[in-house]
């Protein structure tokens, strides 16, 4: 799932309301127009995707450089490193979530949203729960959230995991996330 490219949505992967599982995969330097440069997940809440030991790098798109995540997406032992969401406006460098997220021992490092009114260079949180357990979150960029944006309604959860080194800050609004200094 490398180096491919699209003229619409999704350079990489797309699931649609079917269950998932990424063991010891890569999504390696896709690029996309609109959303999600690596991988989208499209799922009712009940439909889970797991990631093990699984490598986002490099990635680019409008929106969502990484991957965008819906329904119940788990992510562990992996990295999400040097996506980019690269549109005016442009959200998400790492990963957009949309439903239910969970985050253990993994790296969220080196992911931009470049544009000048940019969030969530790391992680943008739009509309559900994100739960980052054991994990990173570092030296990512956006203009606001660098590590982390949290929209309003929507929660992120910092078990163990450090968010340093992020540009602006780490994360935002400020005092959204507990325990992350913005």
């Amino acid at each position: 799932m490398n180096k491919n490219r699209s003229t619409d949505d999704v350079g990489g992967v797309f699931t649609n309301n079917t269950p998932a599982t990424f063991i010891r995969s890569e999504i390696n330097e896709n690029v996309a127009v609109g959303e999600a440069g690596g991988l989208f997940i499209v799922a009712d809440p009940g439909i889970v995707t797991n990631f093990d030991r699984v490598e986002v790098k490099g990635n680019v798109a409008a929106n969502a450089g990484g991957l965008v995540t819906s329904g119940i997406t788990t992510i562990e032992n992996s990295s999400i490193t040097k996506n980019t969401a690269n549109d005016d406006g442009g959200v998400g460098g790492g990963i957009v979530n949309l439903a239910t997220l969970n985050v253990e021992n993994t790296v969220i490092k080196e992911n931009k949203a470049t544009a000048a009114n940019s969030q969530g260079g790391g992680l943008y949180n739009d509309d559900g729960t994100a739960t980052l357990t054991d994990s990173k979150v570092v030296r990512n960029e956006a203009a606001d959230g660098g590590g982390i944006f949290e929209e309003p309604g929507s929660t992120v959860d910092l078990i163990r995991t450090k968010v340093k080194d992020n540009e602006v800050n780490n994360c935002a609004p400020a005092g959204a996330v507990p325990g992350c200094i913005g």
